[in-house]
Parts: C-alpha cells; sequence; structure tokens
C-alpha cells in the first residue's frame, strides 16, 4: 500500500513528465516560429524591392500597346548608370494604379522620345522585374 507520501512523489513525478512535455512542445514551437519569421523576413527583402529599372537613359522607340491591353513599351539606349532591363521596359496600368499615373507617364515617355532627352525609369515593385515601370524621371 502506497503512503501519503508516496502519492505525493508519485504526483510530483507525473507532474514534471507532464511539465518536460510541455517545455519541449513550447520549445519546439519557439523554434518553428523564429525560422518561420526568418523565412518570411528574408523574402520581404527580396521581393518588393522598389527602385529603378534603368537611370540616364535615353528612349529609342516607344509602342502605344501591348497585346491590345492597357499597357506600352518604352525601349531605351542600353548603359546607363543604371540598366536592368537590357534596353526593354513595360509599363502597365495595374501596376501604376490609377488612369492619371499611367497617363502622365505616357506622355513623359512620348516626350523624352521627341525631345531626345535623358530619362530615369522606376518601380515600385522590383529593380529587376522589366514588366513594373511605374514611372519616369525626365532629365534636363
Amino acid at each position: 500500500m502506497l503512503g501519503i507520501s508516496d502519492k505525493l512523489v508519485s504526483l510530483a513525478y507525473e507532474h514534471l513528465n507532464q511539465s518536460g512535455y510541455l517545455i519541449k512542445m513550447f520549445t519546439k514551437y519557439i523554434y518553428k516560429s523564429v525560422i518561420s519569421f526568418i523565412f518570411l523576413a528574408t523574402s520581404i527583402s527580396s521581393f518588393g524591392a522598389q527602385g529603378f529599372l534603368a537611370k540616364t537613359v535615353t528612349i529609342t522607340q516607344m509602342s502605344s500597346t501591348s497585346s491590345n491591353s492597357d499597357a506600352f513599351w518604352v525601349y531605351y539606349s542600353a548603359g546607363g548608370s543604371i540598366d536592368n532591363c537590357a534596353g526593354k521596359v513595360k509599363f502597365q496600368l495595374s501596376f501604376a494604379g490609377t488612369n492619371g499615373t499611367f497617363e502622365r507617364a505616357f506622355a513623359l515617355a512620348t516626350t523624352a522620345l521627341v525631345t531626345n532627352k535623358t530619362i530615369e525609369i522606376y518601380s515600385y515593385t522590383s529593380t529587376t522585374d522589366c514588366l513594373s515601370a511605374v514611372s519616369i524621371n525626365l532629365l534636363n
């Protein structure tokens, strides 16, 4: 027959075993959470880096649409201070966000083509996705 002290020791041992299990599970959860956070942080930093697609380039040709969509192509002289797209970028209404932004980009591109001015081409989503151009800076 077990005495009261034996029962207490048995209960304490059982409690410690359950606590050990909980600690292991908690540690495993924290470990997975930290790994997930690191993966997410590196994913975010590698995608969505806005910046210039091309800098100090001159437009050589334009098209007013792309497969009848709300988009246009800009072809430029390669070799600027930044040239991530090898002379060709696409402006799409879906990336511009508004008709006004899209139309101003087309107007500035046309102006740059006619006046032979140097430009910079910017993307809000990537410095390497040549289909995501949004903005043009017209340089003097």
